[in-house]
């Protein structure tokens, strides 16, 4: 028995073939680059360090001094610069787990570092002008100072931290 077929049929044939084959050559290709693209990584857990960002902390302190600040841990990318990582990690604030535990941040939200370096043992760090923002309190300036200074101290080729904003060092932070 010979099959055969119209015009129109060898078409929409023709079209369900390429059809069939586009869609078999994306999987393939997809699969291929998800589990063997050595670039890709969504499958495989982010490798990171661990490092301490410094928060105030309500329980751990009811007299709630101005200076004293307690760390809790983040994981930052390896690919990154530790002591950046760490306090971009701090700026974002507690957690709503750490929230619900006492923890809080005296900086503004909307805060980001603008620059960040490490020049003899001192870290310079520049700030976005929000960290200044509505800043009133000898109490809240100390606090703000503490958590981004201890979040830096803890890497070993730290020893002291200047606070900037837009290059500014003199009239920031002041009560």
């Amino acid at each position: 028995m010979i099959f055969t077929l119209s015009k129109q049929n060898k078409k929409q044939v023709l079209n369900l073939v390429a059809f069939i084959g586009i869609v078999a050559t994306c999987v393939f290709g997809f699969y291929y680059f998800f589990l063997y693209s050595s670039s890709f990584t969504f499958f495989s857990p982010v490798e990171g360090r661990m490092v301490q960002v410094y928060y105030g902390n309500g329980e751990l302190d009811p007299e709630l001094s101005c200076d004293k600040v307690f760390p809790v841990e983040r994981k930052v990318s390896l690919t990154v610069n530790p002591e950046l990582a760490a306090l971009e990690a701090q700026l974002l604030g507690p957690t709503a787990d750490e929230k619900k535990n006492g923890y809080f941040t005296s900086i503004n939200s909307g805060v980001y570092v603008t620059s960040l370096d490490v020049v003899n043992a001192i870290a310079y760090v520049d700030l976005s002008e929000e960290l200044n923002k509505n800043v009133a309190g000898a109490c809240r300036v100390t606090a703000i100072r503490a958590e981004i200074a201890m979040t830096l101290k803890q890497f070993r080729e730290i020893e002291d931290v200047i606070i900037s904003v837009k290059g500014n060092r003199e009239t920031i932070l002041q009560p």
